[in-house]
């Protein structure tokens, strides 16, 4: 049967009253109001397909909308902006009183289609770092870095004079890596001294921060000063906000429903197509338990929650979705069961997830891949804060996704990531683009093998300017080979951390046992398919208490270009280390690096059996994709003694205007007059010169290269906001380390 709806009830009724014969229904275009969550529970062959423009909005429509002419207001506001800033009341709008506009949590509010963000000092992606602290706490539990502690609630000190532009700031807020580089925690401001510069939070007794680690202010009526953003006067339930677009505002919408938009639960043969899921407190599309679901060319955007969320699910397929601009995590995928090695069969393909976790800023990937026997292929993942792939499991395959502008506001992360499982094995990773990613302290990953994660096979990825492009943290049987890395400061990095008796390594290795108990002592599948892993079971049967493991990895076949290769960090501890027909070449010796195409031509690695990698292969390749065709520019820094030359070509087939900034972290060196806009016609390449730096061309930071601190290198960054529009990177490099093992 084929039906066509024009409202919710109508759509609620025809799948309550479905009966498991095939049902179609088809949503004509308009806003679907979502006051309770769309429940699809145990039913089974229904296709739901919106025509362009049908919307599942989770949230309430606000009309009631007016240019601020209050003096009060305005007197706070920025001079250029005063005749830019709107404000809607929300009991004037209907809303009530009931909801929460608390922003300890995130606010799904969105204009003319953009989703806003909370005014905030420092602006996204910057921090104001911590000095001191007030009252000096003894650290309850001893994660092996020995640094002190304050009291979140005592005081936190810092050095940033800007905050005395506040006027007696009402609801101030702040987030921040408080701890770790990978941990952030809200806190409402219960006080704050500008003048000596401390802010007190409403942290609890077990509450801690650490010197040095970094924090941002948010909720400031001060900071109403860039289009998109917004800000909240909690007493009288008003939102302000500055347009987007800088024109008028017609579409203003807040999320109001506090549970998942779209809930299915043990269905069979259900189909989403072309729909746009948008504006609630929860996830977006939540499928727990099932099989054969699809999702297919839908927008989902502006959630508090995972976008769209597949939990034991099988044979379960996400395509050509675009996902973007929530709080939270983009696609996650959980199918198959691990204990038994059931194969899930699900896929993740053709994708575009982009500005995620805007709010979280770690730990809500991009793409979430776990399980058994599931895949994630030609997706596009970029602008996150955090991780692009955290997956976890056996046999999953992550394959021609292109990664770029990842880990902008964390540390000791990686594009892809999955940690602690030494029964892992047969995922493989390859034939992925990895390219220009940020990281802070410890720094950036390409593929992160953390704390003894084992098995991983790395293979045919090119890795441009992604530092510890392959980190091999400890585990067992990794193997990378036939790679290309460009620019990466180290290649590779293997250490040992399953092996010291350091307290932080021998808890990492207590959660490891748990794994091997769980698995490899109990089901005999495990070995039977995967006899590599009677080895682990020697290594903990051979000692009393927890044993001492050492790693082991084979890298073979790959192609280094301006990197530096190898690191063995760690030192003096013992590992199963095979290198074999790796090979360094010159950026001449590609086709063309300047342009993007990394074919090899270097005879010696053509004789040792180097295949080259099809790029053709990578990214987005379904033209059904909901994000519709996206630019293909390639940008590049050719450095000369005197001249920083930037080149942009487009490599697609219609003529796109983007906009270019530059970022600098040498001293003395701001390029920020050389911020640009251009349109650039298809084929062609638009060419700008810069004054160099000889600190940029010609040293290093403190003459000499730390590992531990590899984003203390003297760097220059090109930034396009335009999805396809890839960024540009040099870094000075004149005395990092070379092909070897260092200690």
């Amino acid at each position: 049967m084929k039906v066509i709806v024009k409202n919710t009830a109508e759509l609620e009724k025809y799948i309550l009253d479905s009966d498991g014969s095939e049902l179609e229904i088809t949503l004509l275009p308009g806003i679907y109001t979502l006051e309770n969550t769309l429940e699809i529970k145990n039913k089974k062959n229904i296709k739901i397909v919106g025509e362009d423009g049908a919307r599942l909005v989770g949230g309430k429509k606000l009309d009631k909308v007016s240019l601020v002419t209050d003096e009060e207001i305005l007197s706070h506001l920025d001079p250029s902006v005063k005749n830019r800033i709107y404000m809607v009341d929300l009991r004037e709008n209907g809303i009530s009183d009931d909801l929460s506009i608390c922003c300890a949590d995130p606010i799904g509010f969105s204009v003319n289609g953009t989703v806003m963000h909370l005014s905030q000092y420092p602006k996204k992606s910057k921090y104001i770092t911590i000095t001191d602290y007030i009252n000096f706490v003894e650290p309850e539990i001893d994660d092996g870095w020995g640094r002190k502690e304050g009291l979140i609630k005592d005081g936190v000190v810092f050095n940033d004079p800007h905050v005395r532009n506040w006027k007696d700031p009402k609801n101030l807020w702040t987030n921040g890596f408080w701890i770790y580089d990978w941990m952030t925690g809200r806190y409402k401001v219960t006080d704050l001294d500008p003048d000596k510069m401390i802010v007190k939070l409403d942290g609890d007794d077990n509450e801690y921060f650490r010197i040095g680690q970094r924090m941002f202010f948010y909720n400031i009526l001060e900071e109403l000063n860039e289009p998109g953003t917004f800000y909240i006067d909690e007493v009288n339930r008003t939102i302000y906000f500055v347009s987007p677009d800088g024109g008028p505002v017609s579409d203003v919408i807040l999320a109001t429903l506090n549970s998942s938009a779209m809930h299915m639960v043990d269905c069979e043969n259900i189909t989403l197509e072309n729909i746009n899921v948008e504006s609630t407190m929860g996830r977006g599309i939540y499928v727990c338990g099932g099989r054969n679901i699809s999702i297919l060319y839908c927008e989902v955007k502006n959630m508090y929650d995972t976008a769209v969320e597949l939990d034991k699910v099988y044979d379960a397929v996400v395509r050509g979705c675009s996902v973007h601009d929530c709080a939270g995590a983009g696609i996650s995928i959980d199918s198959g069961d691990v204990q038994s090695l059931i194969p899930g069969n699900s896929l993740a393909c053709d994708n575009h997830i982009y500005r995620m976790a805007h709010s979280a800023l770690c730990y809500a990937g991009g793409l979430n891949l776990c399980g058994v026997g599931n895949t994630a292929r030609n997706n596009l993942i970029h602008d996150h804060p955090h991780t692009a792939i955290f997956f976890m499991g056996n046999d999953l395959l992550i394959e021609h996704n292109e990664m770029y502008n990842l880990i902008q506001d964390t540390g000791d992360s990686g594009a892809i990531y999955a940690g602690r499982d030494y029964t892992a094995r047969g995922n493989i990773i390859r034939e992925n683009f990895v390219h220009h990613l940020g990281g802070v302290g410890i720094g950036a990953m390409g593929v992160y093998n953390d704390d003894c994660f084992s098995g991983t096979i790395m293979e045919r990825n090119i890795f441009l300017a992604t530092p510890r492009a392959c980190m091999l943290g400890g585990g067992r049987e990794l193997k990378v080979n036939e790679n290309i890395f460009i620019s990466c400061h180290p290649a590779i990095e293997l250490d040992s951390r399953g092996e010291p008796d350091m307290i932080l390594w021998r808890n990492i290795m207590n959660d490891l046992s748990k794994a091997v108990n769980r698995r490899l002592r109990v089901n005999p599948k495990f070995v039977e398919k995967y006899p590599e892993l009677q080895e682990i079971l020697d290594f903990f049967n051979a000692e009393e208490c927890l044993p001492h493991i050492h790693p082991s990895a084979k890298v073979t076949n790959n192609i280094f270009c301006d990197s530096s290769n190898f690191i063995f960090n760690m030192g003096g501890i013992s590992a199963e280390l095979e290198l074999d027909n790796n090979s360094e070449i010159e950026y001449s010796e590609f086709k063309d690096a300047n342009i993007g195409d990394f074919d090899v031509t270097n005879a010696l690695a053509l004789r040792r059996g180097f295949k080259g990698i099809d790029m053709s292969k990578i990214g987005i390749s379904d033209p059904k994709c909901r994000s519709g065709k996206l630019a293909d520019l390639y940008s590049a820094f050719i450095p000369t003694p005197d001249k920083l030359i930037f080149k942009v070509i487009n490599r697609g087939d219609r003529t796109e205007t983007v906009s270019y900034s530059f970022d600098s972290n040498v001293p003395n060196y701001d390029l920020t007059e050389y911020n640009f806009t251009a349109t650039v016609k298809a084929g062609e390449i638009y060419t700008l010169e810069m004054p160099m730096s000889p600190d940029l061309y010609e040293q290093v930071p403190n003459g000499k290269y730390d590992l531990h601190r590899i984003n203390g290198l003297y760097k220059v960054r090109a930034y396009c906001p335009t999805p396809g529009a890839r960024p540009a990177e040099f870094i000075s490099k004149k005395e990092i380390f070379k092909f070897g093992a260092n200690s």
